[in-house]
């Protein structure tokens, strides 16, 4: 008898420590509901959070890097305008004798990124440093040349090599008159 005494107490014990009446268990469930919850609010607040920073730092970032982009880009364009206008400076370009312009032209395409040169008379036609020739006179850029003003071309298809391509073009002056425009040609890309 003594047994089952002790045995129906170990049974009351282990039903007591089960149930939900008592008011310790209660409290326990609910601070542990509470817990998860506002743990479960604070992780996806934190996330969220965490994703706005990310995407508004990745959006900087871009913005800054095609403006420096830009920047680069307009440096090595304003750099190739430079170069062509220092060319037209040469005697031999300002002669307008193709026989000797074409080969100082040729010269300078080593150290040069164009991928051709050539020298456009008054009447518009176009005498590229490799035999070909073209008629540009109707291109804005050509004009702009041939009216005093250094031009860039905006990205264009080239009668010459079937290709996207830049021209730059800058005048000849000879004696304060302009006499031509020397223009060089860049891939478009």
């Amino acid at each position: 008898m003594a047994m089952e005494k002790s045995e129906k107490k170990r049974k009351d014990k282990v039903k007591t420590k089960f149930t939900f009446n008592s008011v310790k268990t209660k409290l326990i469930l609910y601070f542990s509901i509470l817990i998860l919850i506002s743990s479960l609010t604070t992780g996806i607040v934190g996330l969220r959070a965490s994703k706005a920073a990310i995407i508004r730092a990745t959006e900087e970032s871009l913005v800054s890097l095609a403006y420096d982009g830009a920047k680069l880009t307009k440096s090595n364009i304003e750099k190739e305008l430079r170069t062509i206008e220092l060319i037209s400076h040469r005697k031999e370009i300002q002669s307008m004798d193709l026989e000797i312009q074409l080969p100082a032209l040729e010269d300078e395409l080593k150290w040069t990124s164009f991928i051709d040169m050539g020298v456009v008379d008054l009447e518009g036609n176009a005498y590229y440093t490799d035999g070909s020739t073209a008629k540009l006179g109707d291109r804005d850029y050509i004009k702009q040349a041939l009216a005093g003003d250094s031009s860039i071309s905006d990205i264009i298809d080239s009668k010459i090599i079937e290709d996207k391509v830049l021209m730059f073009a800058t005048p000849i002056k000879s004696e304060g008159k302009v006499v031509g425009a020397l223009i060089g040609r860049r891939h478009g890309n």
